[in-house]
């Protein structure tokens, strides 16, 4: 695995899930302005007023490299829900052994679905 620019740049809702699951994968409650609900979700405001909450669960965690650096990779599964819509997702983050930096991270929607309230 070695290091390559952004194709292209990601939007809000995006940079916020990337947020998210560095928060889920640190354990750090205040990570990039997160904070956790009762529930345990992690909750933002976004710049343009909606609420993202997220939850991430980590399926597995395996020694990895990352260029000549030592690394654990955690792959992760989740939900995020921004008013009534909600998102089905996939991530990834890549962590240096001796640093604890983030070398890597990527988060994939997989599915959206928008409730629908008929009167």
């Amino acid at each position: 695995m070695t290091w390559r620019p952004l194709s292209r740049i990601p939007n809000v809702v995006e940079l916020a899930l990337l947020d998210a699951v560095r928060a889920s994968v640190s354990g750090l409650d205040t990570h990039a302005g997160f904070r956790r609900e009762e529930n345990g979700a992690l909750a933002v405001d976004l710049a343009d007023g909606r609420r993202l909450l997220a939850n991430f669960r980590t399926l597995a965690q395996r020694p990895a490299t990352f260029g000549a650096r030592e690394a654990l990779r955690h792959d992760l599964e989740g939900r995020a829900v921004m008013g009534a819509e909600s998102l089905g997702l996939a991530a990834h983050a890549v962590v240096d052994v001796k640093t604890r930096a983030f070398l890597d991270v990527g988060c994939e929607i997989r599915w959206r679905d928008v409730s629908r309230h008929d009167p």
